[in-house]
């Protein structure tokens, strides 16, 4: 819940030292966060074109 509290400060503009402390901290998790997303996207994908190319041999293999 921590993520709510510091997007409420956010918009509020609260100007501690303690929310600035938290606001680096979430930016950082946000950072990590979206460098996981991205590293599964890219993986997903990976595998999806594997599937598709495992599934188009044996149909070649046949006609």
């Amino acid at each position: 819940m921590m993520t709510m509290t510091v997007r409420m400060n956010l918009l509020m503009g609260d100007l501690t030292v303690k929310n600035l402390k938290r606001r680096k901290l979430f930016r950082r998790l946000k950072k990590r966060n979206n460098q996981q997303k991205l590293r599964r996207k890219i993986a997903v994908k990976r595998t999806a074109q594997m599937r598709v190319m495992m599934n188009r041999r044996p149909n070649r293999v046949f006609r």
